[in-house]
């Protein structure tokens, strides 16, 4: 482990001082790019030379909520950021934030990590960096390990909960999640944070600032690399990445380049163990053949500023993401009687013995290609904002399996085989227009409305012998989706806002399939688009160091999208419309210093989440399907509370101590609400302790202490359903009852993670 982090840093350190002490080098290189990226900037901000350009979080300003409109959020700014951000990825930074609850995979957040806002899962987030749409546009998804360590070079997250604001993209429809990148800086600096901790987790992070070259150009460099063994057995990644950004700015316009991605590499552990071997083995890990992915995913992107005068602007953007998938193995058991057919090959025929299954170790693949542009128009005075938007891009994915090792290899047959091959094209336009008004002392008015065209086509390539060149209709859905709200100013230091909002969201490619490719033949009309009513009331209170804001919530769905109880070959929910279904609840953030070295820190969520009717589906042991309807139950994976208590100190200028209670109620892994299917639960305690080493050390060096789970509590993070076993069995009155067996991701005990942090 040493020898890791002396090699890493040893590395690191030498590209700091080259970068650092040969400025005509870099601006060499910055010259010759032939691509840059704009922000978003006030005048003032364009020609003032000795701050900080904030540049990236700017760039964002016709997409993020300011803090007057009636839009429920949670802002972290960069010294937020820093002080949480330890290495877990950004769900675990984002569920500081009211409704978010997030687990992990292996346990200990580096790897892959997901979240829910409100209970609503994150193919239903938006999430744009830098103003680019990150989520799949086929199934919607967020990968965040794709590019892990963003966090590090983030200069503000805004988090909106519920439809929000226009944005770029797939629809926000449970809320978007805005992030930032790092601000160029008009000084030279640089930091290294290297750290390891309990699990073999290990992180080596370089920033770099070049500061002003010539008044006018300027880079921010990172470099990073993120590993784990994980908690859990086979469950470990790697993941390097990169951000690079080179700005160019004059009196009037800004030009900025943006690039960033990174390269992951993980063993699966996306599957959960059942409770009998949870009283066994706790880290225990169904995929125990190798089973492994590794993920790219490389932004690009350009945008350019320019300033009409001191009113108005125009702001442009181009980008392209290129991402892909090289390698995800996944074993088939010969005990699953999976058919040759599906690899694509006939039955093994050696001697006399006919083999119709075998053993087999299949790599399914991905390549994807993404592309788009945005172009925002603002117009600013006193009493009045205005903001109008337009938005288009186009995304092409491969999609295909290839056969890598068999037991029983039919005869003529060669590995590795192609089994399937398929590609899906996904095009979107928006535009938006948002006016925030000040018609009064106390009324400021809010109206936002988009409109948003979505296309898919398909095409599947024949094959031998099994058929996956299954027709598909041409789709495409049109989304009107408004937004009105007040705020009225009660005094100078608080408000009341209220907010009315609809949005459509189109199902996605997984939601038609259930599968990698069509298994029949596909109609637009088999799964209809789902869509949100969003009533949003609240207060908000900022005085003498108080921040404090309460709101309530009432999201009314019509067709929304859930789990059916069925499963496919990855074990993954299948899913289909639901007519009716609500998400109610009242949500409380609080940040109050209530002496200089004490600060409280409160976000809470109490909720009621209720399906009308659902048919949830169980497997007899005929291995058929029957349905069973249930009335007023909770959504899974939707707990009732939500709730984290915070507590900062910083008794002394060398030393600061944090920590967190956090509290999640029971939620259920599947729409029945039986006892079989709950969560139960859970109550964790985090605490941290940062030591700023340079009163000793005379360098800029702090030395932070993470300890997760300090009461070494027993628990679970999440769950999902064992793949076959949601079953129907026969009671004594030949009557068929329902049953399910969850399977849970586990959190690890006590565990820690030690930081180095070094500025330059």
């Amino acid at each position: 482990m040493i020898s890791f982090f002396t090699r890493k840093l040893g590395r690191l350190t030498f590209l700091i001082q080259r970068v650092m002490f040969n400025k005509t080098l870099l601006s060499i290189l910055i010259s010759c790019g032939t691509l840059t990226v704009a922000a978003q900037q006030t005048q003032q901000q364009l020609t003032d030379t000795t701050k900080a350009v904030e540049l990236s979080e700017s760039v964002i300003i016709s997409i993020r909520a300011k803090d007057e409109i009636p839009i429920t959020k949670f802002n972290l700014n960069r010294l937020q950021i820093q002080k949480a951000y330890y290495g877990a990825d950004m769900p675990s930074l984002l569920q500081m934030a009211p409704s978010i609850h997030a687990y992990s995979d292996n346990g200990t957040g580096i790897g892959y990590s997901f979240f829910r806002l409100r209970g609503i899962d994150q193919t239903r987030i938006n999430v744009t960096i830098n103003g680019i749409p990150i989520n799949d546009p086929q199934n919607q998804g967020v990968f965040f390990n794709n590019f892990a360590d963003l966090a590090s070079s983030a200069s503000a997250i805004q988090i909106q909960r519920g439809v929000g604001t226009s944005t770029n993209g797939t629809a926000s429809f449970g809320g978007s999640i805005n992030i930032a990148t790092q601000s160029i800086s008009t000084k030279p600096g640089a930091e290294i944070h290297a750290g390891m901790g309990s699990f073999g987790s290990r992180r080596l992070t370089a920033e770099i600032q070049t500061g002003k070259i010539k008044d006018r150009w300027g880079a921010y460099i990172r470099l990073s690399n993120l590993a784990t063994d994980g908690y859990r057995e086979r469950s470990g990644s790697e993941i390097f990445s990169y951000l690079f950004s080179a700005a160019r700015t004059t009196d009037k316009s800004t030009l900025r380049f943006n690039l960033w991605g990174g390269d992951a590499q993980s063993t699966l552990a996306y599957q959960g163990i059942d409770a009998a071997t949870m009283r066994t083995n706790r880290k225990a890990n169904p995929f125990t053949m190798n089973e492994r992915d590794r993920f790219r995913q490389h932004f690009f992107q350009v945008q350019h500023l320019y300033n009409l005068n001191n009113r108005s602007g125009i702001q442009s953007s181009v980008y392209f993401v290129r991402g892909g998938a090289p390698q995800f193995q996944f074993y088939f058991p010969a005990i699953w009687g999976t058919p040759y057919s599906s690899f694509n090959m006939p039955n093994a025929i050696i001697g006399n013995d006919t083999f119709t299954t075998t053993n087999a170790m299949v790599s399914y693949k991905l390549n994807q290609f993404f592309y788009g542009a945005f172009t925002n128009y603002f117009y600013r005075t006193r009493n009045f904002d205005m903001d109008a938007g337009l938005h288009v891009n186009s995304f092409k994915s491969e999609h295909s399996m290839e056969t890598q090792r068999m037991d029983v290899l039919p005869v003529n047959q060669q590995l590795p085989h192609r089994a399937y091959f398929n590609t899906g094209y996904k095009k979107e336009a928006s535009a938006f227009v948002k006016i925030n008004a000040t018609i009064s002392k106390h009324v400021q008015v809010f109206a936002d409305v988009q409109v948003r065209a979505a296309f898919f086509t398909y095409e599947a390539k024949a094959m031998a012998i099994s058929n996956t060149a299954f027709p598909v209709e041409d789709m495409n859905w049109l989304f009107l989706n408004p937004k009105l709200g007040i705020n009225y100013r009660l005094n100078s230091y608080s408000s009341l806002y209220a907010m009315a909002g609809r949005t459509g969201r189109e199902p996605t490619r997984f939601d038609y399939f259930q599968e990698d490719f069509a298994r029949n033949a596909i109609s637009q009309n088999a799964i209809k688009p789902e869509y949100v009513i969003d009533f949003e009331f609240g207060y908000r209170y900022k005085k003498g160091g108080l921040n404090a804001q309460i709101n309530a919530y009432h999201m009314a769905f019509t067709n929304a999208i859930l789990n059916t109880g069925k499963n496919n070959n990855f074990g993954a929910a299948i899913t289909t419309n639901v007519n009716n279904s609500t998400r109610t609840g009242i949500e409380l953030d609080v940040q109050w210093p209530i002496r200089k070295w004490v600060t409280l820190i409160h976000t809470s969520n109490v909720s009621r989440n209720n399906i009308k009717h659902i048919t949830q589906y169980y497997n007899t042991p005929n291995f058929e399907n029957v349905g069973f309807n249930f009335h007023n139950v909770q959504p899974a994976l939707s707990p009732a509370l939500i709730l984290n208590q915070g507590v900062r100190v910083n008794p002394i200028a060398w030393l600061a101590v944090q920590a967190q209670v956090r509290h999640v109620s029971k939620q259920y892994i599947d729409n029945s609400n039986s006892k079989q299917a709950e969560i139960p639960s859970f109550t964790v305690v985090d605490a941290s302790i940062e030591l700023m080493l340079k009163k000793w050390l005379k360098r800029d060096i702090s030395l932070v202490s993470r300890i997760n789970n300090v009461l070494n509590a027993t628990y679970t993070m999440w769950g999902n359903a064992a793949f076959g076993s949601n079953t129907a069995t026969p009671n004594g009155a030949g009557d068929l009852m329902p049953a399910v067996t969850p399977l849970f991701f586990v959190a690890p005990p006590r565990n820690y993670f030690i930081t180095l942090q070094w500025k330059l």
